[in-house]
């Protein structure tokens, strides 16, 4: 029984293509290193609990910041920083209790007169 052509190209490219996938998941396999590996090769000052607890609240404010310069309406050329972020945040917390605050004489009042 022969084999077409366009059959023999469908088998042949199908080939090449899990082939050359499967070759390049063992390669990445081999060559990269696991995160145990990783944290081994650094130097135990930098794994120390502190130094991973220091980088995590460096990587939040990060992004935080990030976040609030995305959500803001300011052209790209004026970004906020760490403080700024940080003042922001803190006025609508305090307006935000502001506002619990009268919803709460509001709902007492009311309840009083009623």
């Amino acid at each position: 029984m022969a084999i077409s052509d366009s059959l023999y190209r469908f088998l042949l490219s199908s080939g090449i293509m899990v082939g050359g996938t499967g070759l390049a998941w063992m390669l990445m396999k081999v060559l990269v290193p696991t995160k145990e590996d990783m944290i081994k090769k650094l130097p135990a000052e930098a794994t120390s609990p502190e130094a991973l607890a220091t980088q995590d609240r460096i990587n939040e404010q990060f992004f935080m910041v990030l976040k609030e310069n995305m959500n803001s309406s300011n052209p790209a050329w004026k970004v906020m920083g760490l403080k700024e972020v940080e003042e922001k945040q803190q006025k609508r917390k305090d307006q935000q209790q502001k506002k619990e605050v009268k919803l709460k004489e509001k709902q007492s009042s009311e309840f009083t007169t009623e």
